[in-house]
C-alpha cells in the first residue's frame, strides 16, 4: 500500500477505473448543489509526471460533469494568473503523501482564483499502518489552518476496495469553529455503487448554539455611536457594550438570527482601523482580525484593493448619492391657501362646535320665551357673531355698537381683504 493508485503509472487497471468512478460519482455529489454550477472552475492538484491513471481520471470527470477544469502542480512554481480572476467554486487535491498537501494549499492561496468558501475535496490512500478516521482529522485541521471549512476527504482503502468519504462539522453543540476532533462517515463507494450512511450536516447552521461573535468596532458615527460602559464579564479587556450605531444594530440582528453571543470590542485610540501591508502584516483593527483575535472589524471600514487581498470585504450596503429632478410645484389658489392653514379634521371640529353651541343657545332662548320661532337660524348667527366679536378683542380691538352692527362691519372688512380676480 505504499503507492496511490490514482497516481502510478502501472498496475490493475480495471481496479483504478472503478476507483476513478467513485471518485467521480462521490465528486458529481458534493460538487452539485441546489443549483447546477455549470461552468465553476475546479482546480485539481496532482503530479505532473505522465500517467495513465492521471488521464483515465481527468477523462472521467470531463465525460461526467460540466465543470472548467483547471489541473495544478504545486512541485513547479506557478506562472502569472492574473489574467484569470474567477474565483474557484471546488478543489480537488489527490495526494500520494500527506505532507503534498500544505504544499499544495500553499500554491493555491496566493492565486487570483483562491476561495475559503469553495469546497475541497481530498483524496489519499491509506498505507501502513494509516488509519482512515485519524487521516481524515489530519487533512481537515490542515486545511482548516488555511480557512477551507467546507472539506469532504475521500480515503482509499486498497484492502477493502472502498472509498470512504469523510467530514466534520465545525459549528455543534460541542464545537465552535475550532480544530476537528472527530468526523463521520458521509458514504461508501465499491464496485462503483455508492452506500449512504448519512447526509451531510450543514457546516454553516442557521443555530450556532451561542458560539460567540467577537466584532472589534471602530467607533466611526453614525456606524458606530461611542460605547454605553465596558464589560467585565468577558475575558477580553476591551469588551464594551454600544447600543446605537447603524452597523451596531446590524451586528446585534445578525447575532440574534443566528443564535450567537456577540462580545464588542474597541480601542481608546481613536480611528484605529491601521494599515494593511503589500506581505499581509497589519495593524490596529485589522492585526487583530489577521491574528484571529476577532472575526469581523465594524465601523465604516474603506475597501481597497491591498485590504480586498487579504480579506474579505462584505457586500457594500451603501449608495452613492442619487439625484431626482422634479417639475416645480405652481401656486395654490387663493381658497386654497386659506383652507389648508388647518388640517380638514380641524375645520369639521369647529363647525360641529359651532352648530352645538348655536344649538345650545337656541334651547335656552326657547325656555326663557316660550313664542320664540322653533328655528335656529338666528341662534346660529348669533354664535358666530359672538365668536367674530371674541375674535376682535383677542387681536386688542375695541368696537362700539350693537352685535348686529359688529358683523356687518366685520364681514365687509373681511370681503375688502379678499383677492379680487383680474379682469382682462
Amino acid at each position: 500500500m505504499s503507492e496511490n493508485l490514482l497516481l502510478m503509472t502501472t498496475g490493475n487497471s480495471g481496479q483504478i477505473r472503478k476507483t476513478a468512478e467513485c471518485v467521480l460519482k462521490l465528486s458529481a455529489k458534493y460538487f452539485v448543489e441546489k443549483k447546477a454550477l455549470s461552468g465553476s472552475i475546479v482546480i485539481i492538484n496532482i503530479n505532473s509526471y505522465t500517467s495513465t491513471t492521471q488521464g483515465l481520471l481527468l477523462q472521467t470527470i470531463h465525460s461526467g460533469i460540466k465543470y472548467s477544469i483547471m489541473v495544478k502542480d504545486s512541485f513547479y512554481p506557478h506562472a502569472n494568473a492574473s489574467h484569470f480572476p474567477e474565483k474557484a467554486k471546488n478543489y480537488m487535491l489527490i495526494l500520494e503523501e500527506k505532507s503534498e498537501l500544505k504544499r499544495n494549499i500553499l500554491q493555491l492561496n496566493k492565486l487570483p482564483t483562491w476561495n475559503p468558501l469553495a469546497k475541497a475535496i481530498v483524496f489519499y490512500q491509506l498505507k501502513y499502518n494509516d488509519t482512515a478516521e485519524e487521516t481524515a482529522i489530519e487533512f481537515i485541521n490542515e486545511l482548516r489552518d488555511y480557512k477551507l471549512f467546507r472539506t469532504i476527504v475521500f480515503i482509499y482503502d486498497e484492502y477493502n476496495d472502498v472509498v470512504i468519504s469523510y467530514t466534520w462539522r465545525p459549528y455543534s453543540d460541542t464545537n465552535c469553529g475550532g480544530k476537528c476532533d472527530s468526523v463521520y462517515i458521509l458514504d461508501r463507494c465499491t464496485n462503483n455503487t455508492i452506500y449512504e450512511f448519512q447526509k451531510q450536516h450543514d457546516m454553516f447552521p442557521s443555530d450556532m448554539k451561542g458560539c460567540p461573535l467577537v466584532a472589534y468596532a471602530v467607533i466611526a458615527e453614525p456606524y458606530v455611536m461611542p460605547p454605553v460602559r465596558k464589560l467585565t464579564n468577558t475575558s477580553f479587556e476591551d469588551a464594551y457594550e454600544f447600543a446605537k450605531g447603524g452597523e451596531i444594530n446590524l451586528v446585534k440582528i445578525i447575532s440574534h438570527f443566528t443564535n450567537m453571543s456577540l462580545i464588542t470590542r474597541t480601542s481608546e485610540i481613536q480611528e484605529n482601523w491601521g494599515e494593511v501591508y503589500q506581505n499581509g502584516t497589519a495593524t490596529g483593527a485589522f492585526m487583530l482580525l489577521r491574528d484571529e483575535s476577532a472575526d469581523l472589524v465594524i465601523g465604516n471600514v474603506e475597501v481597497t484593493r491591498i485590504l480586498r487581498k487579504w480579506f474579505h470585504p462584505t457586500v457594500n450596503y451603501l449608495q452613492d448619492e442619487m439625484t431626482f429632478c422634479v417639475p416645480r410645484a405652481s401656486q395654490a389658489s387663493t381658497w386654497n391657501n386659506l383652507v389648508i392653514i388647518f388640517q380638514w379634521t380641524t375645520w369639521v371640529a369647529t363647525f360641529c362646535s359651532l352648530v352645538i353651541m348655536g344649538l345650545m343657545f337656541h334651547v335656552f332662548y326657547c325656555r326663557e320665551h316660550r313664542k320664540a320661532t322653533k328655528w335656529p337660524t338666528n341662534s346660529l348667527l348669533m354664535t358666530f357673531s359672538m365668536l367674530l366679536v371674541q375674535f376682535d378683542y383677542v387681536l386688542g380691538g375695541c368696537e362700539t355698537g350693537s352685535s348686529e352692527e359688529k358683523l356687518r362691519r366685520r364681514f365687509v372688512e373681511t370681503s375688502s381683504r379678499l383677492p379680487r380676480p383680474e379682469i382682462g
